[in-house]
């Protein structure tokens, strides 16, 4: 079935990008899937109501949380110092909330699925 578009090769990329347009087109309009009660993926799918956006807008903290740019190494300046933080948030804003002194709490787009941690303590500048 898959190999279906490769059998046999077209003689120029150009054919043979159109035969896997035709392929896909056909996998996804046409041919019924066990999975979607044999109906085709085109009579089932339905486009998100939300507008994309290519760059998500900046997270928003309250204002008495100290924001700052995660750097591309995965560190954050805090207390006059270089603190890691993590790879996964490098160039991203996060928010940080003292609660005791010294003592960060580190916040990530604020939403049920943030991600949370609390710094060690960090000198004061």
């Amino acid at each position: 079935l898959f190999s279906a578009p490769l059998s046999p090769p077209c003689m120029t990329a150009q054919r043979q990008q159109r035969r896997f347009g035709d392929f896909v087109r056909w996998m996804k309009m046409d041919r019924g899937h066990e999975a979607l009660g044999m109906r085709c993926p085109g009579e089932v799918y339905v486009a998100s109501p939300r507008e994309w956006q290519s760059r998500p807008a900046e997270p928003e903290y309250p204002g008495h949380w100290e924001v700052r740019r995660v750097r591309r190494t995965g560190e954050m300046k805090i207390g006059g110092g270089m603190s890691f933080v993590t790879n996964a948030l490098a160039a991203e804003l996060v928010g940080l909330e003292e609660i005791l002194d010294g003592i960060w709490h580190l916040s990530y787009r604020r939403s049920a699925r943030s991600a949370s941690s609390t710094c060690g303590r960090a000198r004061r500048a």
